[in-house]
């Protein structure tokens, strides 16, 4: 079973808090966003769920905490321009419908990350932004998650590790040390490497000026 996620009133509390949420975490001042429509999931069809299940169980492990990230990826097809409710498709490119369809999936690959294969997420919607890209779509919106990750025993990083597949015994998760405080990224960056931590709740779809189309 796939989670419903349905378009929020713009005159709800729920909508009203998610859209300043993400104003507020905009940390590059070079563009700006203006967010049109808030798609928010069924709760009762994410308990449902697979990947609802599935999180619930390692969350209730890790004491039952969970915290708000961002995470920004590829849309290869129309999905939130219009409707009450997503529609993914089955395009395989589409990286908003691949997640909307089966939630994360940790690349096979490493080496080609930062701090290796596993799912990244931040705290700074901007920085979401930067990966959410429309590829061979014209569009002006954009789609940014907002997801729920269990992050509650971080092991903070101030070097970049390619290779990385998983938190040191005892954490259970890895963020990156910014570079005010002597790491290596100018924003925050938390991964975590099972399929398990993090699971998307809501779709950001917005229009973006002053940066890349």
């Amino acid at each position: 079973m796939v989670p419903e996620l349905r378009r929020l009133s713009k005159s709800s509390k729920l909508y009203q808090d998610l859209r300043d949420a993400f104003h507020d975490s905009w940390r590059h001042s070079e563009k700006q966003a203006t967010v049109k429509s808030i798609y928010h999931v069924i709760e009762t069809d994410l308990d449902e769920s697979n990947q609802g299940q599935r999180f619930k169980e390692y969350c209730r492990r890790g004491g039952s905490k969970y915290k708000r990230r961002y995470h920004g990826t590829r849309r290869a097809c129309l999905v939130g321009e219009t409707g009450q409710v997503l529609e993914p498709c089955d395009n395989s490119e589409c990286g908003v419908c691949g997640i909307l369809k089966n939630s994360f999936k940790i690349p096979r690959e490493s080496g080609g990350s930062m701090f290796g294969s596993g799912v990244y997420s931040t705290t700074i919607s901007s920085k979401a932004d930067m990966f959410a890209k429309n590829h061979h779509i014209h569009s002006t919106l954009h789609a940014v998650f907002i997801c729920r990750v269990v992050t509650n025993r971080p092991q903070y990083l101030q070097h970049p590790d390619n290779y990385r597949t998983q938190p040191d015994p005892g954490f259970d998760s890895v963020e990156a040390v910014t570079l005010r405080d002597g790491g290596s990224v100018a924003y925050p960056k938390t991964i975590v490497y099972r399929e398990d931590a993090i699971v998307p709740f809501a779709v950001v779809m917005y229009t973006r000026q002053g940066w890349m189309p």
